[in-house]
């Protein structure tokens, strides 16, 4: 099923949420989320720099929706650091902090890739941050997609035992199959008796 009809399946969202919207390319699911009612807010995180000034360019031409948004310029992983990531030139905001994924694009042209040194930050930590002084115990709906690096962020929410519980709902992509996911963490995910759904 491809994320488009997962959208309108608005059946699986809670009464009241909020998003983490991680790869947030140039808004498109941010606004998306943005708009509904039960949205109560959206944090959106986009790494590469062009990029991040697109989404922030859309974000702009929506004012009714600009308060109900957050947007950092930074990735998400399963710690802090700098890390080098290969960025698409031709493509629509197309980037990837993994050469397995980048090694699995048709490029147009040699001179298609160019690599930037972007920060990450730990997805836990961060948002433990951001929860922490906001929205009460309102539910969590993470969409992710950020081309190969979900294992680590995966990896690091399910082993948190904190901000992963009020997570309700996970909607994104994975390229290499859920056995990348370390099997404490896979164990983590299957026992986590608030989190709905895994699409």
């Amino acid at each position: 099923r491809g994320l488009g009809d997962v959208y309108k399946r608005q059946e699986l969202l809670p009464e009241e949420f909020v998003v983490f919207d991680f790869g947030m390319n140039r808004s498109y699911a941010t606004l998306y989320f943005a708009r509904l009612s039960g949205c109560r807010h959206v944090y959106g995180f986009e790494p590469v720099k062009t990029t991040y000034e697109c989404a922030l360019e859309n974000i702009g031409q929506n004012p009714h929706l600009k308060a109900k948004i957050s947007t950092f310029n930074v990735g998400v992983g399963k710690e802090d650091m700098e890390i080098e990531a290969c960025v698409v030139n031709e493509r629509d905001g197309v980037s990837s902090f993994s050469e397995e994924f980048i090694d699995t694009l048709a490029l147009e042209t040699e001179h298609s890739l160019k690599r930037e040194m972007l920060k990450v930050r730990k997805t836990s930590d961060l948002m433990n941050e951001l929860v922490a002084h906001d929205h009460g115990s309102i539910p969590i709906i993470i969409k992710i997609d950020i081309e190969g690096l979900e294992y680590d962020v995966f990896e690091d929410l399910l082993m948190s035992n904190d901000v992963i519980q009020r997570v309700d709902l996970i909607i994104g992509e994975y390229h290499f199959g859920l056995d990348r996911i370390q099997p404490v963490s896979y164990t983590h995910l299957r026992a986590h008796e608030t989190l709905r759904y895994l699409v």
